[in-house]
């Protein structure tokens, strides 16, 4: 294969987006160590300058060029804002992660993976979730994982909303999605008989 086909045919990338709190970051991290145990190689970004911590060692952090603290401080605007105006200043320099991951260094990537901020307006509203999906999208075979919470998802107005803000998304930026209902390991005997549930809507 050659040209412009040569990344597209061999490297898949998955973007996680979802509401905060509903575990990106952790289920990056278990991505992650499926790929380490299979061997699979693969390049992982956080676009979340917000995070305190996270439990695995991205290859690209938008905090190690973004203080998200002088942005807040400098432009006299609040946390959330901040995050997604590190969002908008990374980009800038997006073509150039992309160049690097199309390097010889790359040659024989398998996945990238992408984990994001927990405000979705990113993704919703502004242009630079719309850029990084597309840039991404135009030189490689992109989906994007949808996490919805199942704890808040048991709620029937919390589902719809859920499931409003990824059409929404799915829209915007034309690409894939996969609904993932995660941490599944609460309990919820009649999750799916929304139906029968008649008090939560």
């Amino acid at each position: 294969m050659a040209g412009s086909n040569y990344p597209k045919a061999i490297i898949d990338v998955i973007i996680v987006i979802g509401l905060a709190g509903s575990g990106k970051t952790v289920f990056v991290n278990s991505l992650h160590e499926k790929m380490m145990y299979n061997k699979n190689k693969h390049f992982i970004i956080n676009l979340d300058a917000g995070v305190k911590s996270i439990p695995y060692l991205p290859n690209v952090d938008i905090r190690d060029t973004i203080d998200i603290n002088d942005l807040i401080i400098n432009h006299k605007i609040g946390p959330n804002s901040a995050i997604i105006t590190a969002v908008n200043l990374f980009i800038t320099k997006f073509n150039e992660l992309l160049e690097i991951i199309k390097s010889k260094h790359y040659r024989n990537l398998e996945f990238i993976l992408v984990d994001t901020p927990g405000q979705i307006e990113v993704f919703l509203w502004s242009i630079s979730g719309f850029i990084v999906v597309n840039l991404l999208k135009y030189s490689f075979k992109t989906i994007i994982l949808f996490l919805i919470d199942m704890k808040k998802a048991s709620n029937f107005l919390l589902l719809i909303s859920n499931l409003l803000y990824c059409l929404s998304i799915m829209f915007k930026t034309k690409t894939k999605i996969l609904i993932i209902f995660n941490k599944t390991d609460f309990k919820t005997k009649h999750f799916w008989n929304y139906l029968a549930n008649q008090q939560s809507a």
